[in-house]
């Protein structure tokens, strides 16, 4: 849990520094009814590909910034590290065994799906196909998650079992019994369940409150807190936390509204 606090924390360094000053351009579109998707914009719009150079950078800084984090605070990681580097590797991937491990339920069953419902989002942002969508029980939105979950099922087996993975940097799995399977299955999995329960909430909940407050900063903290997962990969592709594909930023959501009680029009009005 102390891995993602301070991952969450250099993130919003990150942001503070590096985000865009005004919300991307797609925000700037009128909202979409619940359950349509946007029409994605811009030179590569009939490109349908999933986008993975963007995809594997931000996996390489979640990557960074929890095993950086490790090295720096934890000294028993850093003097595994002095012994043969790959001999020792091979044995901790020997001691791979049965399901659970020496962490507490908390990290297992919490802090592992978080980590994972951010990996699905990480695949979906960059996904042209799935980005667009919103919570519904159709085959598209499955298809596009499921990607999602085979993403991240493939970056937890990596940050646990790679060469530069705990079985490596840490060696976990030397002392037997000590490593099971328990985050390689339940960080992707479970972290799709978070995933989804977020997608569901923006759609059925944070979007109704959007309808009946025009203040920018109750919906940012809504979709913020009720997305944590999703506000995280934002930051992690240097984006607000509250960005959405699917409808406007927060403050032309303002607009929308200063729009409606006066009856004018929402064509060709830009946020600020």
């Amino acid at each position: 849990m102390m891995r993602l606090q301070a991952a969450f924390g250099f993130g919003l360094l990150l942001a503070a520094v590096a985000a865009p000053a005004k919300e991307a351009r797609a925000n700037d579109d009128p909202i979409i009814p619940a359950g349509q998707g946007a029409t994605l914009k811009g030179p590569r719009a009939e490109d349908t590909s999933i986008r993975w150079r963007p995809v594997l950078r931000e996996a390489a800084m979640l990557f960074g910034m929890t095993q950086g984090f490790r090295l720096i605070t934890q000294a028993d990681t850093r003097e595994s590290l002095r012994g043969p580097f790959f001999r020792d590797y091979i044995e901790s991937l020997k001691g791979l065994g049965g399901w659970g491990d020496d962490d507490p339920p908390l990290t297992n069953y919490v802090a592992h799906p978080i980590q994972g419902s951010v990996c699905t989002w990480m695949l979906v942002h960059h996904d042209p196909k799935g980005a667009p969508l919103e919570f519904k029980m159709n085959r598209a939105y499955w298809r596009s998650r499921l990607k999602g979950l085979g993403f991240s099922a493939a970056y937890s087996t990596f940050y646990e079992l790679g060469p530069l993975g705990d079985a490596a940097i840490g060696n976990l799995g030397m002392r037997r019994d000590y490593k099971g399977m328990v985050d390689v299955v339940i960080t992707p999995t479970v972290g799709l369940a978070w995933h989804l329960t977020e997608d569901a909430l923006d759609r059925y909940f944070i979007r109704w409150l959007e309808q009946r407050t025009a203040s920018p900063v109750v919906n940012a903290l809504t979709r913020t807190w009720l997305n944590p997962t999703r506000s995280f990969a934002n930051i992690l592709r240097l984006r607000r936390p509250w960005e959405r594909e699917t409808r406007p930023g927060v403050l032309r959501v303002r607009d929308l509204h200063r729009e409606q009680r006066t009856g004018a029009g929402i064509n060709g009005v830009d946020s600020p």
